[in-house]
């Protein structure tokens, strides 16, 4: 499996602290059977914003403790992008990542709103070849509140991703029910960890597919192949 979500790097963002911490979450990964993980560290969120060569240094030394503890995941670099209007031209100029190199884009909007150039910002994604995936939207609570609007981005070609939190009730019962009403409805494509550490915002990958296999909605955990 492919998580398509994480915050493993340390001391990058409000992700793991610690070299020590990285290691922990990521042998939580192989033991989830997860073996390959998008690096999606915040851009342009507030004081977060990861420079692509901070994300390269990080990745690069947990993938050599990762071969000496004879851990066999590979890092995949990402970035998770809070909206604004000059997103495309960042990623043209190379100062943002795409999912593991792909053209996909990984985008996180508001919790309480969506921006007003939100559709123009999808438009120009599509214009240029990318892909954007709206990061979890069972969160927003504009489409908690009406789960119409996520399925007018949908319809544009928009893709989403939910959390495995979300699933399992750790952002508490009103983004659960609403995470399980978009399953329901099938308005989303993906499923991420959104990790952060490893005690409270953890994987959840295990306890979330036991919970979908139990709704026969297992599908949702494929692997997300770079197109």
């Amino acid at each position: 499996m492919i998580d398509t979500h994480s915050h493993v790097l340390y001391g990058l963002d409000d992700g793991a602290k610690t070299a020590e911490e990285s290691m922990q979450i990521l042998q939580a990964y192989y033991t989830q059977g997860v073996h390959h993980i998008i690096t999606t560290s915040h851009a342009h969120k507030g004081k977060w914003h990861v420079p692509c060569t901070e994300i390269n240094r990080v990745i690069n030394h947990l993938s050599a403790e990762l071969k000496c503890a004879n851990i066999p995941i590979t890092l995949h670099t990402g970035h998770e992008i809070t909206i604004f209007e000059s997103l495309v031209a960042q990623l043209e100029a190379k100062q943002l990542y795409t999912l593991a190199n792909s053209r996909y884009v990984l985008v996180e909007l508001p919790s309480t709103f969506i921006p007003h150039f939100t559709l123009d910002v999808f438009q120009e994604l599509f214009q240029h070849g990318y892909v954007p995936i709206i990061a979890h939207p069972e969160r927003n609570q504009v489409f908690m509140d009406d789960p119409n609007r996520l399925e007018d981005f949908i319809r544009l070609g928009v893709f989403t991703q939910i959390t495995t939190g979300s699933i399992v009730g750790s952002y508490g019962q009103d983004v659960k029910h609403c995470a399980w009403d978009l399953l329901d409805r099938q308005l989303i494509h993906l499923i991420g960890s959104d990790v952060h550490d490893s005690t409270k915002r953890m994987i959840y990958f295990e306890e979330a597919k036991n919970l979908l296999h139990k709704k026969k909605k297992e599908d949702y955990f494929h692997f997300f192949k770079t197109k």
